[in-house]
């Protein structure tokens, strides 16, 4: 047991071994941020003003209910014009009235002896009092004919989409309620659906669930339950019993958890190019170059065996390849923090974190089966090389296409048969760690028929890692033992 121990902290304070860990460090960090940076939001907080209204028709008297806010906190804005044109569209004659916003942000402006609402319509914009706030005003505004306008006594919903002033700006909802007369009234029913792909290649996963309910109200603000499991969170508003579509009674928001994946994902081949190598380095170092040299056979007169020495030796590299991963997800949890203004979800950086591992394991154990079968200094340098460029580049742009050649793909997605064909191939890929653990870890990314169930796609992962990082490792030790 000393000499596993000295072997193992020897080879991981080893000067060579310590620089290539630091630089290996540094190169992930550095690409987790250049991605995050690109994809990261404006950090230009919102700060215009934005107005809703709804039209209501009392026997030929038409009265404009309006609310003016700050798109950047939903908060009322008082004296703000809110100005009614009367419009012909006949005659293209005119006629303009006007209402300023009280404490509470609303407006009442009606219009009196409509007596052609057939060919009128009414054009709602907002004007400013002072120059302060003429900049904030956001141009454009709300054209309705006469004859949409809602039958005086009955109540109208309306809802908006605001954000906070931060980097992430995430998305808040303004819901407001008018009925001609002032007096809070409406009833609103928030439900959830939750999927990662609004096109529908994957379906809706999670649905109907219910968000809150709310009545007799004037202004509500809420901030809607974005998934971070998901990619995209639907949010249906049932106003006064009825499901009122399309927009703006249907939003769907993008989760931050969706624009991290992505952003890490433009860096997938890098971050999975460092780990190879810094498995392929460290195997070299801590073990194939005594193997080449012939000092290993000098260091087995020591009371140790060759299948001691291996296995101590795999362990410091091991350890070494945690931390490294350990530091990448570290890393890519505060960049979240800091340029998204977002907490990552503990499964993604789990997902992070054991994806490099598995992958620079995996190759870092092979290296060392390459080691101990191969004498040839030539071939123990550079046949790991080799097929980790083939598993890495070669195997995942070929077999797509010879797969689309005898016609299996199947148009969007993939069919089932070419799901599965790349399925078992990513499974016996050693680089291909992050699709299949992030298919457990994280979120479902390969779904075939049965492998839908979540339990059988765990077991997959854990086999995975068995294959690839376990097994070359007893191979190893009994070759090993079996040479002492």
């Amino acid at each position: 047991m000393k000499a596993f121990f000295y072997e193992f902290l020897k080879r991981i304070t080893e000067k060579k071994v310590i620089i290539l860990t630091i630089v290996s460090t540094a190169l992930l960090i550095a690409l987790v941020y250049s991605s995050y940076s690109y994809s990261a939001p404006p950090s230009e907080p919102h700060s215009g003003y934005d107005f809703t209204g709804a039209l209501f028709n009392d026997s030929g008297s038409y009265y404009f209910d309006s609310y003016v806010f700050n798109d950047g906190s939903g908060s009322p804005v008082s004296n703000i014009a809110v100005s009614l044109t009367l419009v012909n569209e006949i005659n293209q004659s005119s006629v303009k009235f006007s209402h300023c916003t009280n404490s509470d942000g609303f407006s009442n402006v009606s219009i009196n002896n409509v007596s052609d609402p057939t060919n009128c319509c009414i054009i709602a914009n907002m004007n400013a009092n002072n120059a302060n706030d003429a900049s904030s005003i956001k141009p454009g505004g709300i054209h309705i004919p006469a004859t949409a306008a809602i039958p005086y006594g009955q109540s109208a919903i309306r809802i908006c989409e605001f954000s906070l002033q931060s980097k992430l700006a995430p998305s808040c909802i303004l819901a407001v309620s008018f009925n001609a007369t002032g007096h809070p009234s409406g009833n609103l029913m928030v439900y959830y659906n939750y999927s990662c792909d609004t096109a529908g290649v994957i379906p809706i996963e999670k649905s109907d669930i219910l968000g809150g309910e709310f009545t007799n109200f004037s202004v509500i603000k809420f901030s809607p339950k974005i998934s971070q499991q998901y990619y995209y969170t639907n949010i249906i508003f049932i106003v006064n019993g009825k499901q009122i579509f399309p927009t703006p009674d249907y939003l769907a928001l993008f989760s931050p958890a969706g624009d991290l994946e992505k952003a890490y994902e433009s860096v997938y081949y890098e971050v999975a190019f460092i780990m190879g190598i810094l498995g392929l380095s460290l195997a070299y170092i801590s073990y194939n170059k005594d193997r080449m040299s012939g000092s290993y056979q000098e260091l087995i007169v020591r009371p140790s065996t060759r299948a001691g020495l291996m296995t101590s030796r795999f362990f410091s590299v091991s350890f070494l390849l945690i931390l490294v991963s350990s530091m990448e997800g570290l890393a890519t949890y505060l960049l979240g923090i800091i340029i998204f203004s977002f907490y990552t979800p503990l499964t993604f950086i789990l997902y992070i974190m054991f994806s490099s591992f598995v992958l620079s394991d995996a190759i870092a154990a092979i290296s060392f089966l390459f080691g101990t079968r191969i004498r040839s200094p030539a071939g123990i340098v550079a046949l790991p090389i080799l097929l980790f460029f083939l598993l890495l580049i070669i195997v995942p742009a070929i077999v797509p296409e010879i797969l689309s050649l005898f016609g299996l793909y199947g148009g969007v997605g993939g069919s089932e048969t070419y799901n599965l064909i790349i399925l078992l191939v990513s499974f016996f890929n050693p680089t291909s760690s992050f699709s299949i653990i992030g298919s457990s870890l994280y979120r479902p990314i390969m779904k075939v028929s049965s492998l839908y169930v979540p339990d059988v796609v765990i077991w997959i992962s854990v086999m995975y890692c068995v294959l690839w990082i376990i097994v070359p490792y007893i191979g190893n030790y009994f070759l090993s033992k079996n040479s002492d």
